[in-house]
């Protein structure tokens, strides 16, 4: 009697447990409809309806909207905000930072912040401009006017709306260290050249030609040329 007694005990244990493993399943099947009726209700209520854009002034609001294949209609939910500044940074080389928000219920609103090109990179073939912090913006037969143009030879890889990569260490530590006293020097560079690290060589208002030869002692040298450039008078200076 006592294990028949056992044996319905525990026989009765086993349905509540297969009881409520029942109703547990049964009600997150039940709260994943729900919730996915509300997210298609949300989403299909929540769509874009107007688009602000802020602090373009190099692309219209028209190329942005493209480039960004916004379309009214879409989901506002859904929208990946990341991933939407990222393909128009991508597209349109010349946003430099950009920031998308969305205001419910059907408001999509996108700051911008623009780049001017400040470089000039040049393979051996193709003339790149580039920002200030290295993205490239745009490629060009001919070197454009006023920019200083580093000629970089092998090593270098350039794609338009990425920053330029290098691959050889000795000329991305040698383009540093040149773009750093460019930028802290009061003459105006017209031209580095890195193709050769053993010797590189700087051009300054496309007259005076500093050749620094190896990048050795590279600091020394650059602490020193500011001190001959007034004696250079469009002549060659050799270190």
């Amino acid at each position: 009697k006592e294990r028949k007694a056992a044996m319905k005990k525990a026989a009765a244990k086993k349905r509540a447990k297969r009881r409520r493993r029942a109703m547990i399943a049964v009600t997150v099947t039940l709260s994943v409809i729900v919730i996915s009726i509300i997210a298609l209700i949300v989403a299909t209520v929540l769509r874009v309806e107007i688009v602000e854009i802020d602090g373009n002034t190099l692309y219209t609001a028209e190329q942005i909207i493209e480039a960004g294949d916004i379309e009214a209609g879409n989901s506002l939910v859904f929208l990946n905000k990341e991933k939407l500044a990222l393909k128009l940074q991508k597209k349109l080389p010349f946003i430099d930072s950009i920031t998308v928000e969305k205001e419910l219920p059907s408001t999509l609103k996108i700051t911008v912040s623009e780049t001017t090109e400040e470089l000039c990179f040049f393979d051996s073939k193709t003339y790149y401009s580039a920002s200030k912090s290295g993205k490239v913006l745009n490629e060009y037969s001919s070197a454009p006017e006023g920019l200083c143009v580093i000629e970089t030879g092998e090593g270098f890889a350039f794609e338009k709306g990425e920053n330029y990569t290098c691959s050889d260490s000795k000329k991305s530590e040698l383009l540093s260290a040149l773009l750093a006293y460019s930028s802290n020097s009061k003459e105006n560079e017209t031209l580095i050249n890195i193709s050769d690290v053993y010797n590189c060589y700087i051009v300054i208002d496309s007259q005076k030609v500093a050749l620094l030869g190896s990048s050795s002692y590279l600091d020394g040298k650059l602490k020193f040329l500011p001190k001959m450039l007034t004696t250079l008078n469009g002549e060659n200076y050799n270190f």
